[in-house]
């Protein structure tokens, strides 16, 4: 099995809302970096799919460096939905915020993913609410609205329990695979045609929709066992970060600020 990282450049400053998304690349890529060293220290074989601007940032590293264009969408996910529906071999997509400790165990669950993101019943807990009212409600309800059911039969609208944060994802379940796929390229073709500020719109199509699918068809799902990785994931790893945003770190023991 291979892990498949995948990066562009093209969505920073929607995602970050800044005018000069330098720094935040920068820290993008020392995270990067510093996820892939880990991957390798502890045996994977690892393929990036990266923006053609910043390849020679990871020139250096002993991976498959596959070269990236700009794409018509306005979702942050794209790549990831790409290299599924075109790559048939047996890949595990992984973020590059997550720091490897061990391999990920793979169970004979129909999918492996990140962690289950609590979004809970309303007023069931403070974050599960900030979660589910910041991230999802607003743009669940909007596409509800203008009819996504009608070209995503899975779709319920409704509030879940959890969404599947995919930071990993890995398909043992083939049909799986393939309706997810279906259905994302159908997300964003539908996005494309109703929606002007589509970033926003990123985890609803990626996770949320997942979850859907899988509550739909009652696939078995499970999480990443805990303490094999950690996952720098949010804003917090550029507002607290842990890297250099103000140049490359080449020297794997400086990898850590």
């Amino acid at each position: 099995m291979k892990l498949v990282y995948t990066f562009s450049s093209q969505f920073t400053s929607e995602m970050y809302q800044t005018k000069d998304p330098s720094k935040i690349l920068t820290a993008y890529i020392n995270y990067y970096r510093r996820s892939i060293l880990s991957a390798l220290e502890v045996g994977y074989i690892v393929d990036f799919y990266i923006s053609r601007e910043l390849i020679y940032n990871f020139k250096d590293l002993k991976i498959n460096l596959i070269t990236i264009e700009d794409i018509d969408s306005g979702l942050f996910d794209f790549w990831k939905a790409k290299v599924l529906k075109e790559r048939t071999d047996d890949i595990m997509l992984v973020d590059g915020d997550i720091d490897f400790h061990k391999k990920i165990s793979i169970t004979n669950h129909d999918l492996i993913y990140d962690f289950a993101c609590s979004t809970g019943k309303e007023g069931d807990d403070i974050k599960k609410d900030k979660t589910w009212h910041h991230y999802y409600k607003p743009y669940v309800n909007n596409l509800t609205e203008l009819g996504i059911k009608q070209v995503i039969p899975e779709w319920t609208g409704k509030r879940l329990d959890f969404v599947h944060n995919i930071g990993v994802l890995y398909f043992n379940n083939r049909k799986l695979k393939e309706i997810y796929v279906e259905r994302w390229f159908e997300f964003n073709d539908f996005i494309n045609k109703h929606i002007l500020d589509k970033t926003p719109y990123t985890a609803v199509g990626a996770q949320y929709m997942l979850s859907e699918i899988i509550n739909h068809y009652n696939c078995s799902s499970i999480e990443v066992t805990k303490g094999t990785y950690d996952h720098n994931l949010g804003i917090d790893k550029f507002t607290i970060p842990t890297v250099s945003t103000h140049e490359v770190q080449t020297d794997k023991k400086k990898s850590f600020l």
